[in-house]
């Protein structure tokens, strides 16, 4: 009898234990889609959607028309990669590669250089290198 007390009440807390874990389980799931959901981890743009890709090589200002009157509307840093859809002006209409505040903005073009993986990694060495050498 007494085993049989102790067996339901192992199953009942085991039970219990269960339930309560598949709850959270559930909500952290539902968490993190939201949260996925307002922030996304990639823009996905295929090759023929935009023009070509460049990265910034200085904080950069962007606006949200290409004239020279227009408000600054937020800030790219050094070495953010973009993809250009436009040019005019002397500026290039991009989107960011991680997705930012803003989807599409202007960004002047002697802010930027163009992207090429093995171009960006010796220009991220020769800034690593001439910060490095400038504390010594």
């Amino acid at each position: 009898m007494e085993k049989e007390t102790s067996s339901k009440k192992s199953n009942k807390g085991f039970n219990f234990l269960l339930k309560w874990s598949v709850l959270f389980f559930v909500i952290l799931v539902i968490v993190g889609l939201i949260y996925r959901s307002l922030y996304p981890v990639k823009l996905n743009l295929s090759q023929d959607e935009y023009i070509k890709q460049v990265f910034t090589i200085q904080k950069s200002d962007v606006y949200s028309e290409p004239s020279d009157t227009t408000a600054v509307v937020g800030e790219f840093e050094t070495s953010e990669i973009l993809f250009v859809i436009d040019e005019q002006d002397e500026k290039y209409l991009v989107r960011p590669l991680l997705t930012t505040y803003v989807d599409s903005v202007w960004i002047d073009q002697d802010h930027v250089f163009d992207y090429s993986p093995e171009h960006y990694r010796q220009w991220l060495y020769e800034l690593d290198r001439r910060k490095y050498e400038s504390q010594d």
